[in-house]
């Protein structure tokens, strides 16, 4: 997969299917749009995903949010899924004031070579968001490319979006989350080494730092899947700050992985997030901390159990 992050490296070789949008998350809606271009491409059409090396509305607006996929995590999600390019441009001055009808033509028709545009229904791009579902029918009718309007996944009878997906997961809704996501929320990063408390105290954790600009779920204690060397871990992990331990500190993810010794530190790992526990707190002891994680792994265990028994 060709991954590209300005316009000056934007121009093809071959013509395309080009889907638009932000794809945080690559959420099962972002999942419809990508299948559906893979679908409708003809021989030698390539499937490109253009999107934004942040939310537009994190410069027009000014304030920075967090996204559910780091720009690592993003290029191997779309290469997982099939992506033949993905261009992931800066939302600079250039394109915030560009118009609808120059980003169609400039960047979509003559530099990306798009043959057909695979949108969702409430898409809009270039200045102003005049370039919009009928903008697009206009101008395809007008032109001949070929056009796509993919409908909104649902879920609870409501559109999966990456606003519902940040408030699951500031509500410690995992499995909503993950059904929208299409995957539990996870972290991919180094081992490092903490403070070897959790081994001093009989459970030895696997440290990592969540990213400054990733989304962080509620903090608390979840039943948790690692990933390392093809092999999946079941454990529990806390996500937080460690208040006990800690008086300040940045959030991260620490994972007690059942039945498992290997030293894992400088080696990067995937952990999930798949079940809520309870929230994280400050205990008054050491021995109170312990006691408490112990009854956390023998309750994560358990619904660990569970799901193994309905999965028959």
């Amino acid at each position: 997969m060709r991954y590209i992050v300005d316009i000056a490296h934007l121009e093809q070789n071959q013509p395309s299917v080009v889907t638009i949008g932000k794809f945080d998350g690559f959420h099962r809606g972002h999942q419809a749009l990508i299948r559906q271009a893979l679908q409708d491409r003809k021989p030698g059409e390539q499937m490109i995903v253009l999107t934004f090396s942040q939310p537009p509305q994190n410069v027009i607006c000014g304030k920075p949010q967090a996204t559910l996929l780091t720009r690592q995590e993003k290029v191997s999600a779309a290469e997982a899924l099939g992506v033949d390019v993905l261009a992931e441009l800066p939302f600079n001055d250039e394109l915030r004031h560009m118009q609808a009808e120059r980003f169609l033509q400039h960047i979509l028709r003559e530099k990306l070579r798009a043959e057909e545009i695979i949108a969702g229904p409430d898409l809009r791009f270039g200045y102003e968001r005049r370039g919009d579902r009928a903008f697009l029918e206009r101008c395809a009718a007008e032109e001949g490319f070929r056009l796509h309007i993919v409908e909104k996944e649902l879920y609870k009878g409501k559109p999966v979006s990456s606003t519902r997906i940040r408030q699951a997961l500031a509500q410690g809704k995992a499995e909503d989350a993950a059904r929208m996501l299409g995957r539990p929320y996870s972290f991919h990063s180094v081992v490092s080494h903490g403070k070897q408390k959790g081994r001093q105290l009989g459970f030895p954790t696997l440290n990592q730092e969540i990213p400054p600009d990733k989304v962080l779920p509620a903090f608390g204690v979840y039943a948790a899947q690692v990933y390392w060397n093809g092999n999946v871990y079941r454990g529990v992990a806390n996500v937080g700050i460690k208040p006990t331990v800690t008086a300040f500190g940045a959030a991260s993810v620490e994972t007690h992985v059942f039945d498992f010794r290997e030293n894992l530190y400088g080696q990067k790992i995937k952990t999930e997030i798949c079940h809520f526990i309870r929230p994280e707190m400050r205990f008054h002891s050491l021995e109170a901390l312990t006691e408490q994680i112990r009854q956390d792994s023998e309750t994560t265990r358990r619904y660990w159990q569970e799901i193994d028994r309905k999965k028959g």
